[in-house]
C-alpha cells in the first residue's frame, strides 16, 4: 500500500533533468524496500528524458506546460514558489498519503527509513536549520544582499499573521530552516494557503528569494518541533558545489552504459564517493574565505579537517597548495 509521496520538480534544462535522476536513482538503491509504499512523482516540462533512465522504476509524471509554470509563480517572479504550488497539488491528489518534497540537488546517502516511519508517525522534518533571522541579517550583508532580511525583519515586527485562526507573531529570534527537503504529514495539508499566503506577503515585501522557505519554516516552528533530514539526504546547494556534481553527473550520463544506472552497489558507491568530493570542496572553499578575510585560524582548522577527511592523498594536498597560494 502506497502511504507517503517522494516529489521532485524539474524543469527547463538537462542540468536540472539529470540532478533529478541522480537523486531518485539514490533514492532507489539506498531504500529498495521502501519502493513498495512510496510513490515517486516527478513534475516536469520533458517527460521523454526520465523515462530512458528509470524505465526500471514505477515513476509517476505530470506534464507542465508553460502555462502552468507561469501560473505556478502566482503573479511575480518567485521562481520558488513553484515548490509550494507542487506540494500543495500533490496533498489534493493524494489526501490520504504524507509527502517528502526533495529539491534535485539532492541525493541519499543511507537507508532513510527512519526518516519515513517518523513522518508518517506525525514529524515534520526540513533539510537543516540554517540561522536565527537576526543573525541573517549580519550574514547577507557580508556579500551585499541585507536589504532583504532587513526588510523581512521590519515586515514581521510590525503585524502577526492569522493561522488556522490564531494571531500569530513571529520574531527575529525564530529560525530559518533549509527547504530543500520538506517531510511533511498528511495533516500538513490544510495549511498549504497559508504557505502560499506567507510566501506572497512575505516575498512582496521583502523581495527575498527564501520567502517560500521563511514560510514554511515559521508555520512549522508554530506547529511542532522540526526535525533536520541532513542525516539521510544531502545537499549541494551552493554554487561552487553545483558545479562541481554537475560535472560528475556529466561524466557519468555520457561515458557509463545505461544498465550501469540501475547497478545497486554502483550507485551506492558513487553516492558516497561523491559526499566526500562535496564536503572537501565545501572546506576547501571556506579555507579561501577564510584567508581573504584574514581569519587565519579558521582557515588553518578548516585545513585540518581537509586532511583528516583523506590524510593519504597527494592531489588533495596540491589541491590546499593551490588554494592557500592563490590568497
Amino acid at each position: 500500500m502506497i502511504d507517503i509521496n517522494l516529489v521532485y520538480l524539474s524543469y527547463g534544462s538537462v542540468v536540472e533533468y539529470r540532478r533529478a535522476v541522480m537523486s531518485i536513482l539514490s533514492f532507489s538503491v539506498w531504500n529498495h524496500n521502501e519502493l513498495v509504499s512510496t510513490r515517486v512523482i516527478v513534475y516536469t516540462d520533458n517527460i521523454n528524458y526520465f523515462q530512458p533512465y528509470l524505465g526500471h522504476l514505477d515513476v509517476v509524471y505530470y506534464f507542465l506546460t508553460a502555462d502552468m509554470l507561469q501560473r505556478m509563480l502566482g503573479g511575480n517572479d518567485l521562481i520558488h514558489r513553484r515548490k509550494v504550488a507542487v506540494i500543495d497539488w500533490t496533498f489534493k491528489k493524494f489526501p490520504k498519503a504524507d509527502l517528502i518534497f526533495i529539491d534535485t540537488d539532492t541525493f541519499f546517502t543511507i537507508k532513510a527509513n527512519k526518516l519515513f516511519e517518523s513522518i508518517k508517525a506525525g514529524q515534520f522534518f526540513m533539510h537543516k536549520r540554517e540561522y536565527k533571522l537576526d543573525d541573517a541579517l549580519q550574514a547577507f550583508s557580508s556579500f551585499g544582499q541585507g536589504q532583504y532580511p532587513k526588510a523581512f525583519i521590519k515586515l514581521i515586527s510590525e503585524k502577526s499573521f492569522l493561522i488556522n485562526g490564531i494571531s500569530e507573531i513571529f520574531t527575529s529570534n525564530d529560525f530559518s530552516w533549509n527547504s530543500g527537503v520538506l517531510g511533511l504529514n498528511r495533516s500538513f495539508a490544510d495549511n498549504m494557503k497559508y504557505v502560499f499566503k506567507l510566501t506572497d506577503e512575505f516575498y512582496s515585501h521583502s523581495k527575498w528569494f527564501i520567502s517560500e522557505q521563511l514560510a514554511f519554516s515559521l508555520i512549522l516552528q508554530r506547529q511542532s518541533e522540526i526535525k533536520p533530514a541532513e542525516e539521510f539526504i544531502f545537499h549541494y546547494w551552493g554554487k561552487r558545489q553545483k558545479r562541481l556534481v554537475d560535472g560528475l553527473i556529466n561524466q557519468l550520463f555520457n561515458q557509463m552504459p545505461l544498465h550501469k544506472l540501475s547497478d545497486m552497489n554502483f550507485i551506492k558507491g558513487l553516492t558516497l564517493e561523491w559526499k566526500t568530493k562535496i564536503e572537501i570542496d565545501i572546506l576547501l572553499e571556506q579555507v579561501s574565505i577564510g584567508l581573504s578575510k584574514s581569519s587565519y585560524f579558521y582557515a588553518l582548522k578548516k585545513c585540518v579537517q581537509i586532511i583528516l577527511k583523506r590524510p593519504f592523498n597527494p592531489g588533495l594536498y596540491k589541491k590546499l597548495r593551490c588554494v592557500i597560494n592563490h590568497d
